[in-house]
């Protein structure tokens, strides 16, 4: 078995059509198709049932209490057989006969890991969602360079005794498990090759984890997972976790909360910033990577200057408003 894909679903009955077809379309001839019912409460086993009714030799559907998106993957790896793994959420699907080139290109250089460009779907249009937007061709990467890209499971492919040999398990029961876990791989591995190739179609919908307006208790779990992160990779990258803990942890999961109006959440997330990364304005990575927009963001966010943020917001509308008139 060359290739297991694994899939894990919870209540996607809309998606499973576009997803497991586009997986079946592929031109691999040694490929198995993991779908993992994880509690769905829809017809989402009834339809992956069908589905392997149809393609016994390809499709394996297994089924377990709901555990959550980390529990759902960890079952499928115990059970995949392939040589290599990847993974694929169940509201997203991936370019015909995308596998092929990505394994022989993962084969020809005996990679452990090999990422790869999606694009993100939002119905009506896509655009791109490149891992590596300033690499313009495919090349090998340094163990930092893999570091700074989105943590996504999905686009990504490992070779499995690479997955097995470490005993990688993705946390169980917290959103975010994929930050938690896929850094960790640059650890122990320095086999990592980007093709410059999008393969996968990331779609914006209000079904998923990260794509949904509206204050979520879930969200808490981002701290979990940074810590976690934090506790084996500072070590040895201070600077890359660092730029990760401000990444997900300072900006993007504290904006989340400025959206709802949770300052108190945003007011912990400064607290352990200061205890944890204190100067992380000095970071090399955040200074050339982050948008001086970003950077006033986060520093507010840091110093709990939300009215600043407040009608920073104001003024820009007013200043648009303006400009709408001046040109009527």
């Amino acid at each position: 078995m060359k290739l297991s894909i694994i899939v894990p679903v919870y209540n996607a009955e809309s998606y499973l059509d576009r997803c497991i077809g586009s997986l079946l379309a592929q031109n691999l001839e040694n490929y198995e198709i993991i779908l993992v019912d994880d509690g769905s409460t829809d017809r989402s086993y009834e339809i992956l049932q069908s589905y392997q009714l149809r393609n016994p030799d390809r499709i394996h559907v297994l089924q377990q209490p709901n555990g959550g998106q980390g529990s759902a993957r960890n079952l499928g790896i115990r059970a995949a057989r392939g040589e290599y793994l990847t993974f694929v959420d169940s509201d997203d699907y991936v370019a015909e006969n995308c596998y092929a080139d990505l394994l022989s290109m993962q084969e020809q250089g005996n990679y452990d890991i090999l990422l790869f460009d999606a694009l993100a779907d939002y119905g009506d249009h896509q655009i791109d969602y490149s891992a590596f937007p300033d690499i313009k061709a495919s090349r090998p990467l340094t163990q930092q360079e893999y570091l700074l890209s989105y943590p996504s499971a999905w686009n990504k492919i490992f070779r499995r005794d690479f997955w097995l040999t470490h005993h990688f398990l993705f946390p169980e029961g917290i959103w975010y498990e994929d930050l938690a876990l896929i850094p960790l791989a640059a650890l122990y591995t320095d086999r990592i090759y980007y093709q410059k190739q999008a393969a996968y179609f990331y779609v914006q919908s209000d079904n998923s984890t990260m794509r949904h307006s509206g204050f979520r208790p879930k969200w808490r779990d981002m701290q979990q997972a940074i810590l976690m992160l934090h506790e084996q990779l500072y070590k040895r990258y201070p600077e890359e976790m660092e730029y990760l803990f401000w990444e997900h942890f300072l900006y993007e999961t504290s904006l989340r909360y400025y959206q709802v109006a949770h300052y108190d959440e945003i007011d912990h997330i400064a607290d352990l910033t200061k205890k944890l990364y204190p100067r992380w304005r000095e970071n090399q990575y955040i200074k050339s990577r982050a948008t001086r927009k970003q950077k006033l963001i986060s520093y507010l966010f840091f110093h709990k200057q939300y009215r600043w943020l407040r009608l920073g917001q104001q003024l820009k509308h007013f200043f648009s408003g303006r400009g709408a008139h001046a040109n009527q």
